[in-house]
């Protein structure tokens, strides 16, 4: 059993070159059983777009098999029209690309699992700011409903949560600390959007939690992680 990653930076491997930060798909194998291997093809700063144009689309389209899964996760780059290397239309170039990548996996015998992008964690006056990522997560739930996938929700799920924790409390997950603690990161660092060791495990345990509650296949092969959680 396979599961393979698409995706961008919040998925992405992090090596010890950007330690502490981590993406939520090199937490996947601590849920799940020896059956299961994941490839993870993330990578930082890529939307549909541009995950296609440097070819890294082709190379983990290449790996993908009969009987694997394959996660689906963009939108925080697509969003960007000051970058035209990685912006896409959101209800045009976007849906069409999440449409390309579904159909050839869906070619190869394999099944697609689209997330939403992660929330950004902005508040505003203690108040967790709304709708940082427009009608991307909607055009992704509207390709999975056209072609009957398992689409989950991770945007809204993430904001729930943050705007639960409040402000300072959600910090701990992301790339926010002082000067003087991390050696690549000699000055700090304020970063809204990628994860540390913390939010890295939290994201990927919201992914598990909701294959879980619809009975997913891939439910099967979980391991117990409850001796991880916090009381």
């Amino acid at each position: 059993m396979r599961i393979i990653l698409f995706g961008d930076s919040t998925m992405q491997y992090n090596d010890a070159s950007t330690y502490p930060q981590m993406g939520w798909g090199q937490m996947l194998p601590l849920f799940f059983n020896k059956e299961v291997e994941i490839l993870n093809f993330a990578k930082n700063g890529c939307s549909t777009k541009s995950f296609i144009d440097l070819g890294i689309y082709d190379k983990a389209l290449n790996e993908v098999k009969e009987g694997d899964y394959v996660v689906i996760q963009f939108g925080h780059n697509d969003q960007k029209p000051d970058k035209p290397e990685r912006y896409t239309t959101v209800f045009g170039s976007y849906q069409e690309n999440l449409r390309k990548m579904a159909k050839d996996v869906l070619s190869r015998g394999a099944r697609p699992i689209f997330c939403t992008s992660i929330y950004r964690r902005f508040f505003d006056n203690g108040v967790i700011r709304g709708n940082v990522h427009g009608d991307y997560p909607l055009a992704m739930t509207q390709v999975a409903k056209e072609l009957k996938l398992v689409c989950i929700d991770m945007t809204s799920i993430t904001k729930d949560l943050y705007a639960k924790l409040g402000d300072d409390e959600s910090k701990r997950f992301f790339m926010i600390f002082d000067k003087g603690i991390y050696p690549h990161y000699p000055n700090g660092m304020y970063d809204n959007t990628h994860l540390r060791a913390d939010g890295a495990y939290m994201m990927a345990n919201i992914f598990i939690d909701e294959l879980k509650k619809i009975h997913h296949p891939l439910a099967a092969y979980l391991v117990d992680t409850s001796f991880m959680k916090e009381d």
